[in-house]
């Protein structure tokens, strides 16, 4: 969409799903696309493909299936930042923004016992502009370092939930 005059520059669509997704989510939680990097990803309805469009014409630069590998596996939502895509489902797995076949780190190699992920993750910096990602688990909230994926901190949480990140 133009910003300056909201008139559609490009659509796509995609079909229903003929199958039960991938993921437990409930139609009205299917993941949103997300834009870095003059780049727009998006989880097919089906959530068997992650695609990557172009932000100026929507054309499709790569897809990728998810769910049949333990190095890319299923997502149940998306968030993108300059250099990596990142796939947050029960594990979080970050990609090479312009290559999905290259892993470039998983939360579940980082830690020593199985933690999965209780509700929506966040990217935001600190109080000295260094990037962090947010990621709830069932009692607390890990601060990651983008990049590697090791653990900056974390800060005690009562239960899982959705986090927002506020820079600085």
């Amino acid at each position: 969409m133009d910003s300056s005059n909201g008139h559609v520059i490009w659509l796509r669509r995609w079909s229903a799903p003929l199958r039960e997704p991938r993921a437990a989510n409930p139609p009205w939680q299917l993941p949103s696309p997300v834009v870095a990097n003059d780049c727009v990803f998006w989880i097919q309805p089906d959530q068997s493909t992650l695609v990557c469009m172009s932000a100026q014409d929507g054309s499709t630069k790569w897809s990728t299936m998810l769910g049949v590998s333990e190095q890319l596996p299923a997502a149940r939502s998306l968030l993108a930042d300059q250099s990596r895509v990142y796939l947050l489902g029960e594990d979080i797995v970050a990609l090479d923004i312009n290559d999905p076949r290259h892993t470039l780190w998983k939360l579940s190699d980082q830690l020593r016992e199985r933690n999965p992920v209780r509700g929506e993750c966040a990217l935001g910096t600190d109080q000295n502009g260094q990037p962090l990602l947010a990621v709830p688990l069932t009692n607390k909230v890990l601060l990651l370092d983008p990049a590697t994926g090791r653990a900056l901190g974390e800060c005690p949480l009562q239960a899982g939930g959705n986090l927002s990140l506020q820079n600085g």
